[in-house]
């Protein structure tokens, strides 16, 4: 909208007959106005698409911030909402999103799911232990280096999966009926 206003006002000064000298440094601000304008735009549409992660800065800066808000017992009760109410809220919404047909042609790609559960439960866990035998001839801690074999067994959470999968336009179907 801003540039619509500068070429506007542009043209009043062209009807108004400010000669080409005075009405450059008058032009040329409202050039550099309208720049930042669009800048600004452009920043805010960012935002807008980035929504997600966005939000999950904030509420790590929030948590870092004032952390007896999230504690255990608290006032948001996690033992209660994370482990009933959020998990569950995120696989009904992704449920009412899936369409029957997306389901039934996601069912169908079996290469898919086999590369899914190979890659996850096979491939991943043989990577890190690997890794794991390079690290552990270094003065690393044992323990540490058990908790990070532990970790690389294990599947990805999948509520967080399911988010991220849809922020990024990913096929949601075939996620959901992988992991579940």
């Amino acid at each position: 909208m801003l540039p619509a206003v500068c070429e506007a006002v542009a043209w009043l000064a062209l009807q108004e007959g400010l000669k080409d000298s005075a009405r450059l440094p008058f032009l040329s601000l409202f050039a550099a106005i309208s720049a930042k304008a669009q800048h600004i735009m452009g920043l805010l549409e960012r935002m807008r698409k980035e929504w997600f992660i966005l939000g999950i800065v904030l509420v790590i800066t929030v948590a870092k911030l004032e952390p007896a808000i999230g504690v255990k017992g608290g006032p948001l009760k996690p033992e209660i909402t994370i482990t009933y109410i959020a998990v569950s809220a995120i696989f009904f919404n992704s449920g009412l999103s899936l369409k029957t047909e997306e389901l039934t042609s996601a069912l169908m790609h079996v290469k898919l799911h086999l590369f899914v559960q190979i890659f996850t439960l096979a491939f991943f866990p043989t990577a890190i232990w690997l890794f794991l035998q390079v690290l552990s001839i270094t003065p690393i801690n044992e323990w540490l280096l058990k908790g990070l074999q532990t970790v690389g067994c294990m599947p990805p959470p999948v509520s967080s999966a399911v988010i991220l999968t849809k922020a990024v336009g990913g096929n949601e179907v075939s996620f959901c009926f992988i992991q579940n």
